[in-house]
């Protein structure tokens, strides 16, 4: 979905959204629980966009975090995602 969407999650507003939420995140010691979506490079964001995007859409694959919690952690990328499926919205 990523990819089909122009690579959001490359975009230094998601970016700046996945840092804010990788501060909570490690803030509260939850780093083993989405060590998956705090890989470096690319791979983190891509990865939380992808979860993120599920857990919107009804349930991921991280079936070890329950939903409402899920998008508890990562509020700001949540966020994120749904002004831009917004944006795909507006189009013609």
């Amino acid at each position: 979905v990523d990819h089909a969407l122009g690579t959001p999650s490359a975009s230094q507003g998601f970016r700046a959204a996945y840092e804010k939420d990788v501060a909570g995140i490690r803030a509260a010691g939850e780093n083993d629980k989405y060590a998956y979506q705090l890989q470096s490079g690319d791979a983190g964001p891509e990865e939380a966009f992808a979860e993120v995007f599920a857990q919107l859409h009804g349930a991921g694959a991280a079936y070890w975090v329950k939903n409402e919690d899920y998008l508890k952690a990562w509020p700001n990328v949540a966020q994120a995602i749904r002004d831009r499926l917004q944006q795909e919205k507006k189009k013609p």
